[in-house]
Order: structure tokens, then sequence, then C-alpha cells
């Protein structure tokens, strides 16, 4: 029984774990998005030189 419940709590872990580091990935990618098109449709704030 222990060793049943032990697998159990791992499994549940790197299922959590799994989620949070796709949670993760979907929001960097959508921010990241958000700054290429924010950058792609506004004009250059600051003039270069």
């Amino acid at each position: 029984n222990d060793v049943a419940d032990v697998q159990g709590f791992w499994i549940v872990a790197a299922i959590v774990c799994a989620a949070t580091a796709l949670i993760a990935w979907i929001d960097i990618l959508v921010v990241l998005r958000r700054r290429r098109t924010e950058r792609g449709t506004l004009p250059p704030s600051r003039p270069r030189g």
C-alpha cells in the first residue's frame, strides 16, 4: 500500500508539473506574439541615431 501511494503521489506531481510547464510556455508564446504584433503595427517611438 505504501508503494502504491508513493507512485500515485509522484504521478500526480508529474502531471501538475507538466500542466504548469505547458501553461507557462503558452503564456510566454502569447506575450512574444503580442510584442511582435505591437512592434509590427506601431511606428518606432525612438528615432535611431
